[in-house]
């Protein structure tokens, strides 16, 4: 067994196509875009080459419409959670609304896999800011252990600044749930996201490397996220998920494909430096599950 220290790699699964329809008000495609699985086979071939297992946050619109996509993550030994059912962005609904769409994205994994589903992941870290015990509530009724859609630090869309950087159980009236947060790093006094996504797509190999050294010597994962679409060596265009063609859609574009070819490297990097499993080892490993 390694004496490294252990760090947490997860996947939020989704088709960006769809995600940019709903941005555009429409109803997400009936047919996932061909570089949803072009994506997550490029990913999927470096986790089996380096021998590393994650946990999959996958979205319940998207698993429907690929019927093979949980069986063959859990095939090869991944991890399942659920994100959600259609990447709803939770301070925009009801809690009610909440908890008919995580039923029915947990509904359509649980058909699809033996394992127990235990982790959720909200969509887009959209943990309601003023209903957070209610959001919490709602994942224990529904039957959850874990949840990991805590950033904290004070971003302009979403993160919880107050919230504790450590894993840590979280007491609701319907029972506990354990926190695992995405991982920040304090810079000049404020915390900072260094967790994945556009972030490892900017940072330098070497300083996510230096976070991740300076979170296990302080005893903490870092906790990653990455989306499969991040390994699609074709551009991403969201004209193509219905936005028309403008100064939004140029900027959308811009931000999506920023050094997005670097994402590979990054990672394979990350994962021949440090040792990284899915979130239920970790807890398991730690004595929390």
């Amino acid at each position: 067994m390694s004496s490294q220290p252990l760090n947490i790699l997860s996947v939020d699964v989704e088709d960006w196509y769809q995600a940019v329809s709903l941005l555009a008000g429409l109803p997400a495609s009936e047919r996932l875009h061909v570089a949803f699985r072009r994506g997550l086979h490029r990913l999927l071939d470096l986790l089996d080459c380096q021998g590393v297992k994650g946990t999959f946050f996958v979205l319940g619109m998207t698993a429907e419409r690929d019927v093979s996509l949980v069986g063959d993550l859990a095939s090869a030994g991944h991890e399942i959670a659920t994100h959600g059912y259609g990447h709803r962005h939770l301070w925009q609904i009801p809690m009610e609304e909440f908890r008919e769409d995580l039923r029915r994205g947990l509904g359509i994994l649980r058909e699809r896999t033996d394992s127990p589903i235990l982790g959720h992941r909200a969509p887009q870290f959209s943990v309601p800011r003023d209903r957070t015990l209610e959001f919490f509530r709602v994942l224990v009724e529904e039957g959850l252990t874990y949840d990991s859609s805590v950033y904290p630090f004070g971003g302009r869309r979403y993160g919880l600044a107050d919230r504790p950087r450590e894993i840590h159980r979280v007491e609701t009236p319907a029972g506990p749930i354990l926190e695992v947060p995405l991982s920040v790093r304090t810079v000049l006094g404020r915390p900072l996201p260094v967790s994945g996504g556009g972030v490892w797509r900017l940072l330098p190999a070497f300083l996510i490397a230096d976070c991740i050294r300076r979170l296990n010597r302080k005893d903490l994962p870092m906790v990653t996220y990455v989306h499969n679409y991040e390994f699609d060596p074709e551009p991403l265009r969201c004209e193509e998920g219905g936005i028309p063609r403008g100064i939004r859609s140029r900027r959308i574009n811009f931000l999506q494909n920023l050094r997005r070819g670097s994402a590979y490297g990054k990672l394979r990097a990350m994962l021949e430096q440090f040792r990284f499993v899915p979130i239920r080892e970790y807890l398991t490993a730690k004595g929390l599950l």
